[in-house]
């Protein structure tokens, strides 16, 4: 989704949304590489064009640390989406981890 423009860019997105519905695959999530966070507008467009809920549209965008990731996906609820998808029990939230990429961070 990265472009040198303002405008986050959706087409690649929306084609291979697509192309995995033609070939019979209907994705629940999509989760979003660019070098900053989705934008509102952005999610809004990509939930209209591939039938995927604006919540489940996760932006992963660039962070300084990479033991921010699993952060910034508990801050979307993707865990508990996903286990919720996958009819596990209800997802709780492991506070050892949560403390871990704080610390990490400082290295």
């Amino acid at each position: 989704l990265g472009s040198p423009v303002a405008e986050q860019k959706t087409k690649p997105t929306q084609h291979s949304v697509q192309r995995m519905m033609q070939l019979g695959l209907r994705p629940d999530f999509l989760c979003c590489r660019g070098k900053e966070a989705l934008k509102e507008g952005t999610k809004r467009k990509l939930s209209l064009f591939t039938s995927v809920s604006e919540p489940a549209i996760i932006s992963l965008h660039d962070v300084s640390n990479i033991y921010r990731v699993p952060l910034m996906m508990m801050e979307q609820n993707l865990p508990s989406m996903l286990s919720q998808r996958l009819r596990l029990p209800h997802h709780r939230r492991g506070l050892k981890y949560e403390h871990l990429p704080h610390d990490m961070c400082r290295l």
